[in-house]
């Protein structure tokens, strides 16, 4: 899969649609912050820092390559103490998955979930 600031979205008779890797990165977070067990996005040291100088980033701990017509998403998250971490993680899959495609019309090739924590609530 080649990587591209802007991934082609649609030509039309007025124009070209692209989106910004910037907007999926939002709607996977947003995904991921709605799914039952997720604590938070973790963005390791610097991404932590920053929120906790009151930046919060709903990007963060997200990564995306984009290809032809597809995405590949990669979630860094920290899990909610008690949750099923196999459980939880399928649902971000799938939740990040359909929100990327319904809003976009790409195709989700991968979700990959890597979870960098525990805490003990949301």
């Amino acid at each position: 899969m080649e990587h591209q600031d802007w991934t082609p979205f649609d030509q039309t008779a007025l124009g070209t649609v692209e989106i910004a890797p910037e907007v999926i990165e939002f709607i996977a977070g947003t995904a991921a912050l709605d799914v039952e067990g997720v604590h938070a996005l973790s963005g390791g040291f610097v991404g932590d820092i920053q929120e906790k100088l009151g930046r919060k980033n709903v990007r963060k701990g997200i990564r995306v390559r984009i290809g032809d017509q597809e995405v590949e998403v990669a979630l860094s998250v920290i899990m909610v103490y008690g949750s099923s971490i196999p459980r939880v993680a399928n649902e971000l899959q799938h939740k990040v998955k359909q929100s990327i495609e319904t809003m976009t019309s790409l195709t989700v090739k991968r979700v990959n979930v890597y979870v960098t924590g525990v805490a003990w609530d949301k």
